[in-house]
């Protein structure tokens, strides 16, 4: 065997040497490709197990409301402050005390409460995360997203896949890139109740007691048809002073 002859041959040997160990780990490759998380059941995993940190909770809510006349004057003026207490999906409200265009006033003065639309968003209707929402919603990770408070992000886009949903059509969940914590959830409403546009919906959540994410500030916005007034209406509602797990019973909310 010439030399040349004798080269050929051991590069063949190598090449088919390196193909046969190629083969034996591609499915090895395969599997562990496989039973990589997405970033969509990663943030799934980490907000149920975020759900189960607590049974109930209670806090202080401080709602910043306005209103805004067809020519864009100010209308109304509100803040509204209240105990929210809180069982999934049990929802309770308690009136503290309210401000309409800077004197004190009471709660059947202000629309919202005599109608009672101020229980109308349930915190179980907003998670798109929450067991059993699995399948309302198709989800796809987002490409080049925006900073969210000066921080690199990974973004989830959400779509409604639920005939006649009442609650999100479509949003975004940012979640910090090195978590899978959702740390802002936006979107929009279907019109409903008095309200005549699509609403603009966005919540912020940061830690709050032993680890657990909750919201810490609702914004709204919206058109809203009140009898013969219609009024473009934004609200912003603050989350304080969070109590995790104290005992709330299923007689508290009826």
């Amino acid at each position: 065997m010439t030399k040349k002859a004798a080269v050929v041959l051991a590069v063949i040997f190598v090449v088919v040497l390196l193909l046969l160990v190629a083969a034996a780990i591609y499915p090895f490759t395969l599997v562990a490709h496989a039973a990589t998380p997405s970033l969509a059941d990663c943030a799934r995993a980490e907000a149920q197990r975020n759900f189960a940190a607590f049974a109930d909770f209670q806090c202080d809510l401080t709602s910043y409301r306005k209103a805004w006349k067809t020519d864009g004057a100010l209308d109304r003026d509100i803040v509204v402050i209240k105990k929210l207490y809180v069982k999934p999906p049990k929802k309770k409200e308690v009136f503290v005390s309210a401000t309409l265009n800077g004197r004190p006033v009471q709660q059947n003065d202000l629309y919202f409460e005599r109608l009672g639309l101020d229980n109308a968003l349930s915190f179980s209707d907003i998670e798109v995360f929450r067991p059993g929402n699995e399948q309302r919603f198709r989800l796809e990770e987002e490409t080049n997203p925006p900073l969210l408070f000066g921080r690199p992000m990974r973004v989830l886009k959400f779509t409604s896949l639920a005939p006649g949903e009442t609650n999100f059509q479509r949003g975004r969940i940012f979640l910090p890139t090195d978590s899978c914590r959702v740390a802002r959830l936006e979107g929009t409403f279907v019109q409903r109740h008095l309200v005549t546009s699509t609403v603009e919906f966005a919540a912020t959540l940061q830690p709050v007691a032993n680890n657990v994410w909750l919201p810490v500030e609702i914004a709204i916005k919206g058109d809203v048809q009140l009898a013969w007034m219609k009024r473009r209406m934004e609200a912003r509602n603050v989350f304080a002073n969070y109590r995790l797990n104290t005992g709330l019973t299923d007689s508290f909310f009826q």
